[in-house]
């Protein structure tokens, strides 16, 4: 398998909000019981693309998102030979692939931080479906938070800033979370030419915004904390922003409870 970082465009705050979609008025958070008293004075974290994705193949609970933060391209040979195969960092001739499912794979990935949340207010319908999702008992959700989002998003952006002054200039970017196929398999001749799609802002919004239709249910909107100079591109060591506890973040809460 071949990985590459994606590399996408400096975006203005113009460029921004063309992309962006509407906001909901209230967002909800699901979660474990015993984080809900933290919850509601104002605990929060804020994690990144790839930490959000499933390391384990064995994990396959409401969490299990293998495909988070990357897309991958899946070329097979139609007589199981490549003549000749070039990409940007790989050059391949007279090969034959044997007993391979996948003969060659190119996985595209980015990385930002990233807030998710269920649109709307409580639903115990969506609240029973995520608990039902999750397959270990000792991380079935119980509790909720409802958020008025416009204020808890200003409280984000104003406690990130004070307790990580270097991540002040991130912008923030929030969009409905589309649901359906992020993987692209082809079948090829003998010789071709990888290139990668010429609209690099679509690319990164469908690696970053969409999720395999097995997750619907959470009924997702996403916000995105991003370098506009470099949409995509924090480093895969970033660790998750903690916020221990904050009034401006618990100010912004207009329901929660057990369920």
């Amino acid at each position: 398998m071949i990985s590459q970082r994606h590399q996408c465009p400096t975006l203005s705050a113009e460029d921004l909000l063309k992309i962006q979609s509407d906001e909901p008025a209230f967002v909800t958070r699901h979660m474990e019981a015993a984080h809900f008293e933290s919850g509601k004075n104002g605990y929060f974290r804020v994690g990144t693309l790839m930490n959000y994705r499933a390391t384990e193949k064995v994990l396959a609970g409401r969490l299990g998102d293998h495909e988070e933060s990357r897309q991958q391209d899946v070329f097979n040979s139609r007589t199981n030979y490549f003549k000749s195969i070039q990409t940007a960092s790989l050059d391949i001739s007279d090969a034959n692939f044997i007993n391979t499912e996948n003969h060659v794979v190119i996985e595209t990935t980015v990385n930002d931080f990233c807030s998710c949340f269920s649109i709307g207010k409580f639903d115990s319908d969506r609240g029973q479906k995520l608990k039902d999702a999750e397959i270990d008992p000792a991380k079935k959700p119980g509790a909720y938070i409802t958020y008025h989002f416009p204020k808890l998003k200003k409280a984000l952006k104003n406690r990130l800033a004070k307790d990580y002054p270097t991540l002040s200039s991130l912008e923030t970017l929030g969009r409905k979370v589309d649901y359906g196929p992020k993987d692209r398999k082809w079948e090829v001749e003998e010789s071709f030419e990888y290139t990668r799609d010429s609209d690099a802002v679509a690319i990164w919004l469908g690696i970053a915004f969409v999720k395999s239709p097995r997750f619907t249910h959470e009924d997702e909107y996403r916000l995105l904390f991003l370098d506009p100079d470099n949409p995509g591109a924090l480093d895969d060591a970033a660790k998750t922003l903690v916020i221990e506890e904050d009034e401006g973040i618990a100010a912004a809460i207009i329901d929660c409870g057990h369920y």
